[in-house]
């Protein structure tokens, strides 16, 4: 896919690729992706935070996709390295989006009387 291509894509064409995806396919699909999730979360219709995380996600999601979790950082150390990174924000995003009552609270230190 290119840039021009994604108008015309669906959804899941947009972020996904098909099993058959080589290397360049690969890095192609992440610079597609940014650019149609960079049109979304400037678009009008997506307002709040929440909406443009679940954006945000379901692009990782894709990457997670197109990176699948048997790669051999032996064989494909920067696949590995983009699907790390992809999880690494996946998490940190969802773990933004929980409300403050879900999360362990720490406790409190007592101060010396």
């Amino acid at each position: 896919m290119t840039p021009t291509d994604v108008a015309g894509a669906t959804k899941s064409q947009k972020f996904s690729m098909d099993a058959g995806v080589t290397r360049d396919d690969r890095w192609q699909n992440l610079v597609t992706g940014s650019f149609h999730l960079d049109d979304e979360l400037g678009s009008v219709r997506v307002r709040g935070s929440v909406a443009r995380r679940r954006l945000a996600i379901e692009y990782l999601d894709s990457i997670l996709e197109v990176f699948p979790a048997d790669l051999d950082p032996v064989e494909d150390f920067e696949g590995y390295a983009v699907r790390r990174l992809a999880q690494s924000l996946r998490r940190a995003l969802h773990e933004a989006g929980t409300p403050p009552t879900a999360r362990p609270r720490a406790r409190p230190t007592r101060r010396a009387p």
